[in-house]
């Protein structure tokens, strides 16, 4: 079975391109994508995963395996999709590094938290992750959502080496891009008739899941943000008196009064002056316990 679809496979990527016509078989969205896809070329590719590095709501996963498909009927190249696919993300990501390490922390964590979208706790695990993998953090972060794009700030903030951070960048994005547009060109053969059949119904499915998947990020993140500004939520790296409640008398007062002396202390703004006015009256007492003993 396996010796008999390879030949086929490879036949079906080196059909030429005439004997397709350019996005007409397929109706709706998808349609129109894989139209866009084929008319930018390879170099669109490149492009999409240079805006997905530095807008992370745009995943690569719904692009790079409409590439893949692409090069099974003959219509992009699959090595140079692969090549311009890792070239566009090393490029967004040499960005990123470059604005972490010309910012610094303070005002990159100041930038990312303006940001409507961005939540500043992702930041935080990126670089957490960063600290306590290095190179590995880059490498391994090329493949996870979201965090391929965090995770060249840290790297910039601690100036990692630019070759090194470089290297690992490629060889990420390069073994990722491969795996999903590799994906979509292996299930070529079992995609072309379900979508020769149902691209316009798939098309309405595909829109509405983005749409509602879009619209859950987007609403999530605005509303956590928006809670956490009416609740004075101290934030990540913040202070434990930042929080609600917090106020002058919270960190002072009674609590500095804790320990032997404590007892007694009733509570309330007096609290201290009192203590410490029956602390002095019993001071002066000891030399009447000290007369009576004499006596």
């Amino acid at each position: 079975m396996q010796s008999t679809s390879w030949p086929y496979l490879i036949a079906a990527a080196q059909r030429p391109a005439a004997d397709a016509v350019p996005g007409q078989e397929y109706e709706g969205f998808i349609g129109w994508v894989l139209s866009l896809m084929e008319t930018i070329g390879e170099v669109g590719v490149g492009l999409a995963l240079l805006i997905e590095t530095v807008f992370p709501p745009v995943p690569s996963e719904a692009v790079l395996p409409g590439a893949g498909f692409l090069a099974y009927e003959g219509r992009m190249n699959v090595w140079l999709a692969i090549l311009s696919a890792t070239a566009g993300a090393v490029i967004g990501a040499w960005l990123l590094y470059f604005i972490g390490a010309a910012l610094g922390r303070e005002r990159t964590r100041w930038v990312v938290e303006k940001m409507p979208l961005v939540d500043l706790e992702d930041f935080d695990k990126a670089e957490r992750f960063f600290a306590r993998w290095g190179g590995i953090a880059v490498l391994i972060g090329r493949c996870v959502p979201l965090v391929r794009s965090l995770i060249s700030i840290p790297a910039g903030i601690e100036r990692m080496g630019f070759w090194k951070f470089t290297a690992y960048t490629t060889v990420g994005s390069a073994v990722w891009n491969g795996i999903w547009i590799g994906l979509g060109f292996a299930f070529g053969p079992a995609i072309a008739p379900v979508l020769e059949r149902w691209s316009g119904l798939l098309s309405d499915a595909v829109l509405v899941i983005i749409g509602l998947l879009f619209l859950w990020f987007v609403v999530a993140r605005l509303r956590r943000n928006y809670l956490r500004r009416r609740n004075g939520h101290p934030g990540p790296g913040s202070g434990p008196g930042a929080g609600p409640g917090a106020g002058p008398g919270s960190s002072g007062g009674a609590r500095p009064s804790g320990g032997p002396g404590a007892a007694p202390v009733t509570g309330g703004p007096g609290a201290t002056p009192m203590a410490g006015g029956a602390h002095r009256a019993h001071r002066a007492d000891r030399p009447d316990h000290g007369g009576r003993h004499g006596a």
